[in-house]
């Protein structure tokens, strides 16, 4: 079975003009072929998930409390997680 999975980097920009994006901050991720754009929320969503199955140290919940207030859209997709 041969593996064709791809690996993506940060390119180290953040995506300031985005058409298609209603976050407020966007990194922008490449494969070598293609860029595509991760929004801070999906970042910190996986982030918790991360937490939540003791792959990072516990942030606390008052951290996630201030992320909350920021980013309202990380607490409605996380729900119960929070």
């Amino acid at each position: 079975m041969q593996n064709n999975t791809k690996t993506s980097s940060i390119t180290h920009e953040i995506i300031e003009d985005c058409e298609k994006c209603d976050n407020s901050l966007v990194f922008e991720l490449s494969n070598g072929s293609d860029h595509y754009g991760v929004s801070v929320e999906a970042i910190l969503t996986c982030l918790k998930l991360a937490e939540n199955n003791n792959a990072v140290p516990k942030l606390g919940d008052d951290w996630w409390l201030t992320i909350n207030r920021i980013y309202p859209e990380v607490g409605r997709t996380l729900g119960e997680y929070l």
